[in-house]
């Protein structure tokens, strides 16, 4: 996702490789991509050593010409190539100019993945000069794949890489405190998009929270997924919900509301006795320890954190932690 969003955002002009497919070891799989700009400079790696300096020495030629070309390399060495590497695998890279309709598949990308919604990406090689096409649909993960999957196959004159992506995983912050506008910052580093919801415009806008991918401001905390922008949120298994409202005003009323949604993580700012005081304020609205099973309070990982910072990296380890045992990457 990010690597999209320097694709797109990237000065003119640039060269973009990518690895289209690999056999046995190598430093870097199928889909590792990088920029590389005509001072030699890079953003992102396939890997290092040999076989990136090679990429390199291509990207420039192609930064001249404006043709895209593809290379195979053998990291044993073999044919000639001296790569005398110990991965002894090999792989074949692509070595494109960022034009602008490169640029414009991966915005919608990266467009569609920071909205929340999966998306898939098809790109066509064919021709000689090379010609190189992408298509990008929206909800299609399901028919190439698993989320993440990497496919290429030879199509008869046509060679055609088709590639899943997930968004990543959400942190839904309820309220814009001080610890949420910390929270925001770490979670954005640690990979998650950022949704921000909070009843007071002064506290929750861009200015207190310039990386969120969402900020939601409704006119009360009362019916949250039916009455405010949250309904158009598709929350699941890799949502990830942070109750943090001002005082813990509005603690209970926004726990009811995401108890009944299958997110993935719940978490809840307080001490123990507020924890025990709200669950029985819940239970007497039908709520079971099995749901109260669900929820992390206090919120974040036992670390002695004491102001918004440290509490912040306490609950972004404790995503984290939560991420890795769901078997899920970060960035």
């Amino acid at each position: 996702m990010q690597l999209f969003d320097a694709i797109v955002a990237a000065p003119q002009p640039a060269a973009l490789v990518t690895i289209l497919h690999q056999d046995g070891s190598t430093p870097r799989t199928a889909g590792a991509r990088m920029l590389v700009f005509p001072d030699g400079s890079i953003q992102g790696t396939i890997g290092g050593g040999l076989v990136e300096a090679k990429a390199m020495t291509l990207a420039a030629t192609v930064l001249q010409t404006g043709v895209a070309v593809t290379a195979a390399y053998d990291l044993a060495g073999a044919n000639g190539q001296g790569m005398d590497m110990i991965c002894g695998g090999r792989l074949e890279v692509l070595v494109e100019p960022l034009d602008a309709l490169a640029r414009a598949a991966f915005a919608e990308l990266a467009g569609h993945l920071g909205a929340g919604r999966c998306a898939t990406m098809c790109t066509t090689l064919e021709g000689d000069p090379l010609q190189v096409r992408r298509d990008v649909f929206v909800d299609a993960a399901d028919a190439a794949g698993t989320p993440g999957s990497w496919d290429f196959q030879a199509c008869g004159t046509q060679r055609r890489l088709t590639e899943a992506h997930a968004p990543p995983p959400s942190l839904y912050l309820f309220g814009a405190g001080h610890v949420s506008q910390a929270t925001a910052q770490v979670a954005q580093v640690a990979g998650f998009r950022v949704v921000v919801v909070d009843d007071r415009c002064e506290f929750a806008n861009t200015a207190r929270f310039p990386g969120a991918a969402r900020i939601v401001v409704p006119a009360s905390y009362d019916n949250l997924f039916r009455d405010s922008e949250l309904a158009e949120e598709a929350l699941g298994p890799h949502s990830h919900l942070a109750i943090l409202t001002r005082g813990h005003r509005h603690d209970a009323t926004v726990l009811a509301q995401v108890l009944r949604t299958p997110a993935g993580w719940i978490g809840m700012i307080g001490s123990r006795s507020k924890r025990v005081a709200t669950y029985q304020r819940l239970r007497q609205e039908g709520f079971t320890d099995a749901d109260f099973a669900r929820v992390a309070c206090p919120i974040g990982l036992t670390i002695g954190a004491q102001t918004p910072g440290e509490i912040a990296v306490s609950i972004v380890a404790q995503l984290i932690q939560h991420r890795a045992a769901q078997g899920t990457e970060g960035p």
